[in-house]
């Protein structure tokens, strides 16, 4: 795991990278090699596996040089005695997390700086002048703690590296000369789910509007295909065609959002992966931390249930979202 001896090297230290929460976090990973051109970056997710070491690896080429998520790394106390990455050495440590021990551990591997928001900065070699509490969406808190480790304000890159041949199978998917709105009515937890009868009734406003639905479905949200077309028989499903079985994937459903005029979608996987496409999109938040999981992705706007006095999505109006949605399409 040595990092490359001709280069000053850095690690960002995360805990994890599950699909939903690394995409927040790409704003920032992006941004990483204007922060520190000539080094040699290292992301290191230590709990766990990275979606960037394999489906989603060419959204950062260019900007990281090595994604680590073999070595388990803040685990164990043990490795305050002996530390996996006691034969490496990193001019600058970046520590995402706020875990005691995780950062204890992360002092131990060699360095020259150390970043931690862990107790309030408290272990950091640089510290941030005022308030010390970790903040904001998710990309702007790693953010934060690059423009201490470069000493100079670095702004998120929401460039996307997406592989020509995606985008060749979504506009053959999605051909030009029609207007597309995207929903993706499904979530991880159904109690994050706005009403699937909303989502409909959406797309049959659209439909009357010259507009052509488009229904992002995953895995658990099969079952709803025959529900959608049998009270909207215009709503197109092209994550479920033949072409997209064997071209597709997240990066397929990225290039699909990218052609969408607009979008609603709930809390989930999906919704992230519409809103780095780029285009319009309407976030619906129920029980999710709205100002820790919206992202703040550009041309991204968000209808909270607690706007409505409560977390059910079911609160969530539908004239809101339409007089929303239209905004954006005017």
């Amino acid at each position: 795991m040595p990092a490359d001896p001709e280069k000053p090297a850095v690690m960002i230290y995360v805990n994890g990278d599950a699909l939903g929460d690394s995409l927040l976090k790409l704003p920032a990973l992006m941004a990483l090699r204007s922060a520190f051109p000539g080094h040699h970056i290292t992301w290191f997710a230590g709990r766990g596996k990275s979606i960037f070491t394999n489906t989603f690896s060419p959204l950062v080429t260019g900007a990281i040089d090595k994604v680590q998520d073999d070595i388990r790394l803040g685990t164990s106390w043990r490795e305050l005695f002996i530390s996996p990455l006691r034969n490496c050495y990193y001019n600058t440590i970046i520590d995402t997390q706020s875990f005691i021990r995780t950062t204890l551990i992360l002092k131990k591997v060699p360095h020259d700086t150390l970043i931690s928001p862990t107790a309030a900065f408290y272990f950091s070699d640089n510290k941030p002048e005022g308030p010390r509490e970790q903040s904001g969406p998710v990309y702007q808190r790693i953010l934060r703690l690059v423009n201490l480790a470069c000493g100079r304000e670095i702004k998120p890159d929401f460039s996307l590296n997406l592989p020509q041949n995606y985008r060749n199978v979504a506009a053959e998917l999605l051909p030009a000369g029609f207007h597309y709105t995207g929903f993706a009515p499904g979530a991880g937890q159904r109690v994050k789910c706005w009403p699937l009868e909303r989502f409909i009734e959406l797309g049959r406003r659209q439909t009357e509007r010259g507009n052509k639905p488009v229904f992002f479905l995953g895995p658990q949200e099969i079952e709803w295909m025959s529900i959608i077309r049998g009270k909207l028989p215009g709503a197109l499903f092209p994550e479920q065609t033949e072409i997209a079985e064997s071209n597709g994937g997240p990066l397929l459903t990225i290039a699909l959002a990218e052609r969408i005029k607009a979008g609603v979608a709930n809390d989930s996987g999906t919704g992230h992966i519409m809103a780095i496409a780029g285009q319009p999109l309407i976030s619906l938040f129920g029980p999710s931390n709205v100002e820790k999981f919206a992202g703040d992705y550009p041309n991204k706007k968000t209808i909270s249930a607690s706007k409505y006095g409560g977390n059910g999505m079911h609160l969530i109006p539908i004239e809101d979202v339409d007089r929303t949605l239209s905004s954006f399409l005017d």
